[in-house]
């Protein structure tokens, strides 16, 4: 049951408060078996009930994890055709037309749709937090695009993003999680009505004048996020960050999001303040500490052009005969020989039948029959030294590891680019020619006179054969 104190006409209530107790009673009988009194007591258990319904909660977002990893990989199985086919398109086309530019539209909506895909799937993966440099000003942006997809026609949000503010050690998916979280409560607050949702990402010098609890001096990057919303009273400041504290209505809120950033920012030796007035919105503010420069370099993906082959066999092997059909042609563009296969058996008869024929073996990981990873463990039984690729629109820490204890050397997460899979086709394969202790190869090279066993020959670049 709940219980509530309520006001009652002419008196002033001095406290209200809701809770939900859980009752038991038990009758008091005389001598005659007449009930004359009641024992009972009450045991609040609010703290029970919520955390019961924390847990029905992270049930849910594990399953929500599980239903994008599923969708996510029949929708990269879509969005690498369309981005395939485009780029061959593109290839026959001259630089200059509006069918040039009307296929560079097409590009850009199927990397907009593999960036969505991607934040949907961090989002939604519960993985140990790992902090390295990143720019909170590229986080930024990126979060903006995925927000304005949501945001109503009548909210506007705008970003100022600071060139000269420096990296901060975070964990990029936590960041993006409290942007998220901040944001969509700015639109909250905004309701239905027209307004405006800032993002702001600035470099601030914080000095001992500075009122901010928890902030030491130092060089931080501020994070603000502002809307003119309904705004907040002080008594409602003073508890948004407590653990199941909501001003929305049943149904609409946890309670948990502000305790979860606040959480967020202390792991990461940042500090939260927010002020906000009734009718005015609200600002709050993320202070970063920024990193030092011998943190390492900014975690970037660079873009390259793939490294073109010397006619090396590669066997692709995926259920959908599109994919198999457009990467073995896109392979072979490169350099490559490639025999694509769309049945895992037929892919296993061919390695027992010719194990030298192939380089290196390109698998995905959800495959009928046989799964990717079962492939590759049978093709290593067959071939130890063979080269092999998974590839998958999902990857969990578990396949990977698994992966990684089997053999297999590389992961992509589809839809890769056909850059993405030469580029580490052509390292593998690097790595695999390289002469090992005791090879033939090795076995046929003598140090120079210069050498000394036990000591590294400074005039040597490298090893010559004998009688050079």
């Amino acid at each position: 049951m709940t219980a509530a104190l309520r006001p009652i006409a002419g008196d002033e209530l001095l406290a209200a408060v809701s809770v939900t107790i859980e009752s038991c009673c038990k009758p008091h009988k005389n001598e005659t078996g007449k009930i004359t009194r009641w024992y009972g007591a009450n045991t609040d258990i609010d703290d029970r009930r919520h955390a019961e319904e924390a847990r029905v909660r992270m049930r849910k977002l594990e399953a929500l994890g599980t239903l994008a990893g599923s969708i996510a990989h029949d929708f990269n199985n879509i969005l690498l055709a369309i981005r395939g086919n485009v780029s061959l398109a593109l290839e026959e086309q001259p630089e200059t037309g509006s069918l040039n530019s009307y296929l560079q539209e097409i590009d850009k909506a199927s990397r907009r749709g593999v960036d969505l895909v991607r934040r949907i799937l961090s989002f939604s993966k519960q993985d140990e937090p790992v902090q390295k440099k990143i720019s909170l000003q590229q986080l930024a942006e990126e979060v903006r695009a995925l927000m304005r997809a949501t945001l109503p026609a009548q909210l506007e949000l705008c970003l100022s993003a600071d060139a000269s503010a420096p990296p901060v050690l975070a964990d990029a998916s936590q960041i993006h999680q409290v942007l998220l979280n901040l944001l969509t409560n700015a639109a909250h607050a905004i309701g239905a009505h027209r307004g405006t949702i800032g993002l702001a990402v600035e470099r601030v010098s914080v000095t001992a004048d500075a009122n901010i609890p928890g902030l030491i001096c130092g060089e931080y990057v501020r994070v603000a996020v502002t809307d003119t919303g309904c705004g907040m009273t002080q008594a409602t400041l003073a508890r948004i960050f407590d653990q199941f504290f909501t001003t929305k209505p049943p149904g609409q809120g946890t309670g948990l999001g502000l305790s979860i950033v606040d959480g967020i920012m202390q792991q990461h030796h940042g500090v939260i303040a927010v002020t906000s007035e009734v009718g005015r919105g609200s600002r709050f503010e993320l202070y970063f500490p920024a990193a030092d420069h011998d943190s390492g370099d900014i975690a970037e993906t660079k873009s390259s052009s793939a490294t073109l082959a010397r006619g090396e066999q590669v066997l692709y092997v995926d259920d959908d005969s599109l994919l198999v059909q457009l990467v073995s042609r896109k392979l072979m563009r490169l350099g490559y020989s490639v025999q694509g296969v769309t049945d895992p058996i037929a892919a296993l008869d061919l390695i027992r039948t010719q194990p030298e024929r192939f380089d290196a073996v390109v698998t995905d990981l959800s495959l009928p029959g046989i799964p990717g990873l079962e492939l590759a463990q049978e093709i290593l039984k067959i071939r130890p030294s063979m080269p092999i690729v998974a590839t998958s629109g999902f990857v969990t820490e578990a396949d990977e590891a698994r992966g990684r204890e089997i053999g297999v050397r590389g992961f992509l997460l589809k839809p890769q680019t056909i850059d993405e899979l030469g580029d580490t086709l052509a390292r593998l394969l690097d790595a695999s020619a390289r002469p090992t202790a005791g090879s033939e190869l090795e076995q046929q090279i003598s140090p120079p006179e210069c050498c000394v066993p036990g000591v590294d020959c400074i005039p040597c670049a490298r090893l010559v054969p004998a009688g050079a």
